[in-house]
């Protein structure tokens, strides 16, 4: 008896899984990864290719498979692109050139050491530096530096030579110390890092730009200005304004900032706290975004979200299903599409657009302020202190409503839909409206 083989379409969905996973989330994955370590769809292919045999021969009778030919056809595909894209100058990838040194490579170690007279420096320049470098702001006229650089290559001459040829440099051009080095041409054969840290007078500015890796700038009384590719940012003790631009991070962290913070780019978490001026975030994070201390109004836009906020003396969290919120002051502007959101101890006038989630206001001071939600799908619920005075107007088009408040609300029901009154409207106007989903009223 014949049988099909399904190796072939466990492969195929395999490789349509990690391409879609790839659209839907380009931080999960890079085609420098998906190209490095795509062999493995050939282990998958035999490992199932083999419990097939197994199976058949524990019941006792061996059949034979017939494996999908477009499974193979796709595989012999795949390995001839590798090959030609591996040994073609004009289609070498970087990829595989790092995956074989990640294997047959050794990492060698280099000391890096500087001193030197900062007097006069205003501005510290990192430039195209590729490693973790940690600056600290210090009460002294020198600059110091101590780390190492880190060569992966296939023996010892090799990371010499990339050594000699890639010294770390500090370059004094007026009023500017510029650090550089020559990393980028052996990317391809000698993979380098360098992990600095740095020490400078805290009077300084700092300006990196066109680098990978971490990196660290604290107690320093002038401006950041960040142009990064990948790594993760954390700033502290910054004097003046802060500017952070990375095209993929796992974190970017600011506290204790004195004056204007702008982010941008991709990555997944963000957390701010304690920054005096205005906040602006523009780009696509997948993690969580957490705000404490915000002194001046924050605006944070993406794909999915627009919020604007006057002020957060509390904290605010926000995630890719949850927004939380407590003790923020609007006026707050809010417009997603899918989330939770639950918004506690709030003062200041409120606006809420939202496609899908439920939504949970509890404003804590009297008098309160305007209200304006509007939902698609999902439930409202609003509690209200005791002697709040309001301009009631809640209206669902298919779900119930709840009057938990007293006799100052009076509620209608209508076939599928129902609304809520003020019996007076006196007071700051209440708007809710949900098409499909409940609206509650509670007395807090």
């Amino acid at each position: 008896m014949r049988t099909r083989s399904i190796a072939g379409p466990v492969v195929l969905i395999a490789i349509g899984v990690l391409f879609l996973l790839n659209n839907l989330r380009p931080d999960f994955m890079s085609w420098d990864v998906l190209w490095r370590y795509w062999p493995f769809l050939l282990i998958g292919f035999g490992v199932v290719r083999l419990i097939e045999v197994l199976v058949d021969a524990g019941h006792g009778q061996l059949t034979v498979r017939r494996s999908g030919g477009y499974g193979w056809i796709l595989l012999v595909i795949f390995v001839a692109f590798w090959a030609i894209a591996r040994n073609h100058p004009h289609m070498r990838m970087s990829g595989f050139e790092n995956g074989r040194l990640e294997i047959f490579g050794d990492e060698f170690d280099y000391p890096v050491s500087a001193k030197g007279d900062a007097a006069g420096v205003t501005m510290l320049v990192l430039d195209n530096l590729r490693g973790n470098l940690t600056v600290t702001g210090s009460d002294t006229d020198q600059f110091e530096v101590e780390g190492r650089k880190q060569v992966r290559a296939y023996n010892k001459s090799e990371a010499d030579d990339a050594d000699r040829n890639s010294q770390v440099k500090f370059v004094r051009e007026g009023n500017q110390l510029i650090v550089r080095a020559d990393q980028t041409r052996f990317s391809r054969d000698r993979r380098l890092s360098t992990d600095l840290d740095i020490k400078i007078p805290k009077g300084v500015s700092v300006e990196a730009r066109g680098r990978s890796g971490d990196l660290t700038v604290s107690s320093i009384n002038g401006s950041v200005d960040i142009a990064s590719d990948r790594g993760d940012v954390r700033l502290s003790g910054i004097g003046g304004n802060a500017k952070v631009d990375v095209t993929h991070s796992n974190l970017v962290r600011a506290t204790d900032v004195k004056g204007a913070l702008d982010v941008e780019g991709r990555g997944a978490d963000v957390q701010l706290e304690n920054v005096a001026g205005q906040v602006t975030i523009n780009g696509a994070y997948s993690g969580t975004l957490e705000f404490k201390g915000i002194d001046k109004p924050l605006h944070f836009e993406s794909e999915q979200t627009d919020l604007r906020i006057q002020q957060i003396p509390g904290n605010f969290t926000m995630d890719l299903g949850d927004i939380r919120a407590q003790n923020i002051v609007g006026p707050l502007r809010l417009r997603t599409k899918s989330r939770d959101i639950h918004l506690a101890d709030f003062s200041g006038p409120v606006e809420i657009d939202i496609e899908r989630g439920d939504i949970v206001l509890a404003p804590g001071k009297l008098p309160i302020d305007k209200i304006d939600v509007h939902s698609r799908n999902g439930d409202v619920e609003l509690t209200l202190p005791e002697n709040a005075r309001f301009d009631l107007k809640a209206n669902t088009s298919q779900g119930e409503v709840h009057n938990d408040f007293g006799a100052a609300v009076k509620s209608e029901n209508e076939g599928r839909s129902g609304s809520l009154r003020s019996v007076e409207a006196k007071g700051p106007s209440i708007t809710i409206s949900t098409e499909r989903g409940a609206v509650t009223i509670r007395k807090g």
